[in-house]
């Protein structure tokens, strides 16, 4: 049954989770995703930017979609999960099939439910082997979390999912929307390309706020809340458009105007709160 299916794989997912269980899966894989340890990734995600580029220099041309936006994260979410180099193209084909999650497609069961049996068929005897012999790699510090009796089993593999989904698309989404937005205001890219080093991540949040990967998500309320005039009541299904509020003008002076120099910049493109 497939919507049964893609309701399970979604609900045992860390990000679905509320309080306290939430905290309890968060707490196993916090470590690895603190700021410390994703500085520690910079030199192997700069070194295949290089590769991809070097390998599409010869051409004279590339798409920045297909040639560099999809490839990249796929490289470096395979590292994370220390899965054989020569697995690559089928990690991005499974990516590419959990992609329809959020897709409006009317046919978009039938190759979603194969992304996601094709992960669990993938990552079942990776989890075994993890379990046995631990590494510092992201699928070890799920299997540990099984073992602790934090996650179960099913948890562990859909959390493998979402990494390779929600790593995949985000990134692919923000490095094409960023460019986009480059394009657009060429002053913004001569503002970046004399100061890069001073100016990147000012110009990286301004992306993640003008154009962010993730437009809108759901959510069910917990609680009744009053809301602009208006109430939200408990149990009521909502659409929370986090590209709306980037562009609040109580909060973004011009707030139409993409402007790397923003200071400060409190965009809210990875949510806000637990989740």
């Amino acid at each position: 049954n497939s919507p049964f299916e893609v309701r399970e794989f979604r609900a045992d997912q860390l990000v679905e989770q509320d309080r306290p269980e939430h905290l309890h899966q968060r707490s196993v894989v916090h470590e690895y995703f603190t700021p410390t340890a994703m500085e520690s990734w910079r030199p192997f995600v700069r070194d295949a930017v290089a590769e991809l580029l070097d390998e599409l220099e010869p051409l004279g041309r590339m798409d920045v979609l297909t040639d560099l936006a999809a490839p990249l994260p796929v490289r470096v979410i395979a590292q994370m999960m220390d899965v054989p180099w020569e697995d690559r193209d089928h990690l991005r084909e499974l990516a590419d099939s959990i992609l329809y999650m959020n897709r409006g497609e009317p046919y978009r069961l039938r190759p979603l439910t194969e992304g996601m049996r094709g992960i669990v068929e993938y990552a079942t005897p990776l989890v075994e082997e993890r379990l046995d012999r631990p590494g510092d790699d992201f699928i070890s510090i799920l299997a540990q979390g099984e073992k602790a009796g934090i996650f179960t089993r099913h948890q562990v593999l859909v959390n493998t999912g979402l990494l390779l989904f929600a790593g995949h698309e985000t990134t692919m989404n923000l490095i094409c929307n960023g460019l986009l937005a480059f394009i657009g205001h060429p002053d913004q890219w001569d503002l970046l390309a004399a100061d890069p080093g001073g100016m990147a991540r000012l110009a990286t949040e301004e992306c993640l706020r003008y154009d962010p990967p993730v437009k809108s998500t759901q959510r069910i309320a917990a609680e009744d809340v009053p809301l602009g005039g208006k109430a939200i009541h408990k149990g009521d299904r909502i659409r929370w458009i986090m590209a709306a509020a980037n562009r609040d003008p109580s909060v973004f002076p011009d707030p139409d105007r993409f402007d790397i120099g923003r200071q400060p910049n409190p965009h809210i493109s990875f949510g806000s709160g637990i989740h």
